[in-house]
């Protein structure tokens, strides 16, 4: 429930009945003891949402100044934080993926008809995994530290292509 209220009423209303403020501080102490117990992990599940976007991961290894290698996939989810990216199954045979992932440059691209945009990130995980009755790999990117603006723009363009698909 949200209700609104100003401070000097507030305070007026607790001088009046005492026990509006006790219980107001015990709620907020319960309130923030159950935050507190909701593990990282929970919370990061939570966030996320499951979109299944058209995107590509722009890799630029480190020591070569070559055109970036370009992956192609598919959203699993997303969050402010980063994107869980199922690859095409053509790259399901690339070896040592890790190890070219962690040592790169990587872009996140997010491809539009009017225009893309691309968030640079860094590699968190990889895994091997059945989509489709297709072998292939998924990859968690973690997005680099955004401000919250561009965070919130971020979700809208992703909103918007997520109405288009």
């Amino acid at each position: 429930e949200l209700g609104k209220i100003t401070k000097p009423r507030l305070i007026e209303v607790c001088k009046k009945y005492p026990n509006v403020e006790q219980a107001l501080i015990k709620l907020f102490d319960d309130s923030s003891k159950s935050l507190r117990k909701t593990s990282l992990h929970e919370d990061r599940i939570l966030d996320r949402q499951p979109l299944c976007i058209q995107m590509s991961l722009e890799i630029f290894r480190k020591g070569t100044d070559n055109y970036p290698l370009v992956f192609h996939g598919y959203s699993r989810d997303i969050s402010v934080g980063g994107v869980g990216i199922v690859l095409n199954s053509e790259y399901q045979d690339i070896t040592q993926i890790d190890k070219i992932l962690k040592n790169s440059r990587i872009d996140v691209c997010f491809p539009s008809d009017a225009f893309s945009i691309k968030v640079p990130g860094t590699f968190v995980w990889s895994r091997k995994i059945s989509f489709e009755g297709e072998k292939t790999l998924a990859v968690g990117i973690q997005f680099k530290e955004m401000t919250p603006k561009l965070r919130g723009m971020l979700l809208i363009f992703v909103d918007i292509l997520s109405n288009i698909s």
